[in-house]
């Protein structure tokens, strides 16, 4: 329960409750106006002022009365028609009125003075269905906004409550509606009353616009259209810019993937330059190993043929017929053996003939003094 300190005469400060009594309780350090959150009261005990004390419950009751009527809370309900309450301390309707036509048409059949805020909502949202503005065939749309001062956390806590008991209410009345709730500032009030407007649909159209930048879209001529045509279009250009999105982030992925296959390619591509480079250069060290082979053949050979020139002079100049042969025949150890037998041989026999050659002519040079021997010694005896 709820009262509100409307006098101070210490220790105590006279307050008035919900229901529009003043009672006596202790200061506790209360100020004039303060809302005080209150167990159930036993008035047997906490009783009104006694007859005593009429003079003062008189006096303040002009206070009580400023502090009952003076606004506290502020709440719109945008469906087409448009709504707003104001409520005291209590959450008490003490003012209402319509925004727009379609609002002055719901109100014609209401009273909803001294109405706490629920019931109010609830009463309003019966009277919208029943006149046509939401339907069980297509979902509707509801928002309200809340303003309890610049207490904008305190200001949505009441409008989600708010909104559960709209959401009552449609259940209730037998439609469908999307329902959305907000807490606001004093300023934004202000700012959406100069435009004729309510906070909560001031609020819906300028998400309207953040749902797609890009685009022109005419302020007041949305802040005319119903709650469920600015939700529809808010809802499609959500899901453009996310198809968008997903679309960019595919173009994005498929760039990654070529360009990464690119990469790969190029990787390939280096590491084939690179193996192939390998070869090439293995290539020209394996044919300057081969040159450098063949150089040291060729060295090899050439001082193999001179070795074997100066051998060959050598053997000319020793015995000219054996190098002859040596040119002439391969050198092959067999080969050799046989031509010096053959030279070994022919020269025995050239020996022997010299031999037989000056044995001949000793024989003839004997034969001759044998003749010499006979002659002389005949020519003796005929002396």
């Amino acid at each position: 329960m709820k009262a509100v300190v409307v006098e101070i005469k210490n220790p105590f400060v006279a307050a008035m409750t919900e229901d529009g009594r003043i009672i006596r309780i202790k200061n506790k350090n209360y100020a004039i106006g303060e809302v005080i959150e209150m167990k159930k009261i036993n008035f047997s005990k906490k009783a009104i002022f006694t007859a005593a004390g009429i003079a003062a419950v008189f006096a303040l009751g002009c206070t009580g009365v400023w502090a009952y009527n003076t606004p506290h809370t502020y709440v719109s309900l945008d469906v087409n028609p448009s709504i707003e309450y104001e409520l005291n301390v209590f959450d008490r309707v003490i003012d209402y009125n319509a925004v727009n036509d379609d609002g002055e048409a719901i109100l014609e059949n209401l009273d909803l003075n001294n109405m706490d805020i629920n019931d109010a909502i609830d009463q309003t949202i019966q009277e919208i269905a029943s006149q046509g503005y939401l339907s069980d065939s297509e979902p509707g749309g509801i928002v309200i906004a809340v303003s309890e001062g610049d207490n904008e956390e305190a200001s949505q806590e009441i409008a989600d409550s708010l909104g559960e008991e709209a959401q009552s209410a449609i259940e209730e009345a037998g439609v469908t509606a999307e329902i959305e709730t907000i807490g606001i500032g004093a300023k934004r009030v202000a700012e959406a009353r100069e435009l004729g407007v309510t906070p909560g649909k001031l609020n819906l159209v300028q998400k309207l616009q953040a749902s797609n930048p890009d685009a022109e879209i005419s302020v007041e001529e949305w802040l005319n259209q119903p709650v469920k045509n600015i939700m529809k279009a808010i809802k499609e250009n959500r899901k453009n810019s996310e198809s968008s999105t997903e679309s960019a982030a595919e173009t994005t992925s498929a760039t990654d993937e070529t360009s990464a296959q690119t990469t790969e390619i190029s990787s390939e591509t280096t590491s084939s330059a690179a193996e192939t480079s390998a070869a090439v250069q293995e290539t020209q060290r394996n044919k300057e190993k081969e040159t450098n082979a063949n150089s040291n053949k060729n060295k090899k050979s050439s001082e193999t043929t001179a070795q074997t020139t100066q051998t060959e002079t050598t053997q000319t100049t020793a015995a000219p017929v054996s190098e002859t042969t040596k040119k002439e025949v391969p050198a092959n150890s067999n080969a050799q053996k046989q031509t010096e037998t053959e030279k070994e041989t022919e020269t025995e026999k050239q020996n022997n003939g010299n031999s037989g050659s000056k044995t001949n002519e000793n024989s003839n040079k004997n034969a001759s003094g044998n003749e010499n021997s006979k002659s002389n010694s005949g020519k003796s005896k005929n002396n």
